[in-house]
């Protein structure tokens, strides 16, 4: 550290980190390269306040990055060939991708107010909840069952595939 002062002939340093999240993503640093000085009590204060709106500015660059992976994830679940289906502990039914709707012959708004129970004639309550201890246990598990459309028709041995997602 003391030889890149000299190097550059820096007298005096005043640095403010940078803190998103808990960590230290940079540093704001301000040099005196002509004499040593001591910094006020308000260019301290302007440091810091410079340090916490780019701290502010990547926080909101990273939630935008995330937004929009969330976004072309979504985009992709919705549009997928496979019927996805996120379903609740009580076995409700949270979110539906158009395959599934496709294959269910419901609108999204429907299925979304219905329960497992309604789509899959053989499901009990006892039997779903023994389902979702085994995936809270294995992390997955894969099965075969079969599905009853909106208008009575059976989609007989339909492989699924439940995970947890935590």
């Amino acid at each position: 550290y003391a030889g890149y002062l000299s190097l550059y002939g820096i007298k005096s340093i005043l640095n403010a980190a940078i803190w998103v999240d808990g960590e230290v993503v940079g540093t704001v640093c301000h040099s005196q390269m002509r004499f040593p000085r001591r910094w006020t009590l308000d260019e301290r204060n302007f440091i810091t306040s410079v340090a916490n709106t780019i701290a502010h500015w990547v926080d909101i660059a990273g939630r935008r990055a995330a937004e929009d992976t969330l976004r072309g994830m979504q985009f992709s679940i919705d549009r997928a060939g496979d019927a996805v289906m996120w379903v609740g502990p009580d076995a409700s039914i949270r979110y539906a991708n158009e395959a599934s709707c496709q294959m269910l012959c419901y609108k999204r708004e429907e299925l979304l107010k219905l329960y497992l129970f309604d789509v899959a004639p053989k499901l009990t309550p006892e039997l779903w909840k023994h389902k979702w201890e085994s995936v809270k246990a294995r992390g997955s598990i894969t099965y075969e069952s079969i599905r009853r459309t909106k208008d009575g028709r059976i989609i007989f041995a339909i492989p699924f595939e439940d995970a947890l997602l935590l």
